[in-house]
């Protein structure tokens, strides 16, 4: 009986562990990236990241803007197969106060390209 809870805590928590896979980003980061995969790709797999570049630009008197390149791999299942696409999301994390998040630097998505 203990393993069978064991087993199912395991399960219910691997399923609950929502976004990407190895990556740095803020969950609110992480989120947005997300859905403007599955948004513009018309995609719903696990989505892995397999690179990612930061560039930071300083905008004015200290305000520095950091643009981010990554690539994710998003792994469907259809059927008994696998298919597999690549994202490269463009974003932006502007040096700025986010009211909605009430924290300092707001995220947004500039473009996504999708290869099947």
């Amino acid at each position: 009986m203990k393993k069978i809870i064991f087993v199912m805590t395991f399960i219910v928590a691997q399923i609950s562990i929502a976004g990407m896979t190895t990556n740095t980003y803020e969950l609110e980061h992480q989120t947005q990236i997300a859905e403007a995969i599955k948004q513009k790709c018309n995609v719903d797999g696990a989505m892995q990241i397999t690179s990612s570049t930061e560039q930071s630009v300083s905008v004015d008197n200290g305000i520095t803007d950091i643009y981010y390149t990554t690539e994710v791999q998003v792994r469907e299942k259809m059927d008994q197969f696998y298919s597999t696409t690549m994202a490269t999301v463009k974003s932006v994390k502007s040096d700025m106060y986010d009211h909605k998040t009430k924290n300092w630097g707001s995220y947004s998505v500039i473009s996504v390209e999708c290869t099947f």
